[in-house]
């Protein structure tokens, strides 16, 4: 996408989609997180949709492992709770 983006011009595509030239800069940086809905206006813009399907043959696994911070704060009603909060209780 980086690539499309840069042909076009990083100045043009963020006009195009409404947005600011340094949010879309920042967005297609190594490491950003880019969200699924800027993905597919991006795409769109230029012509291109995503696809998402199951693969045959390909059971799935159960989770392991930590939950991610953000669901146990959902789970503990919103306050940020770190590994030594979640001990001691």
């Amino acid at each position: 996408m980086r690539e499309l983006v840069k042909k076009r011009g990083l100045r043009q595509t963020a006009r195009d989609l409404g947005v600011d030239s340094g949010n879309l800069y920042r967005s297609l940086m190594d490491g950003s997180n880019l969200k699924l809905n800027r993905i597919e206006a991006i795409l769109e813009l230029f012509g291109y949709e995503l696809k998402i399907s199951k693969r045959k043959g390909v059971n799935a696994k159960p989770l392991t492992g930590q939950w991610p911070r953000r669901m146990l704060r959902r789970m503990k009603g919103g306050k940020k709770y770190g590994k030594r909060n979640l001990q001691k209780r």
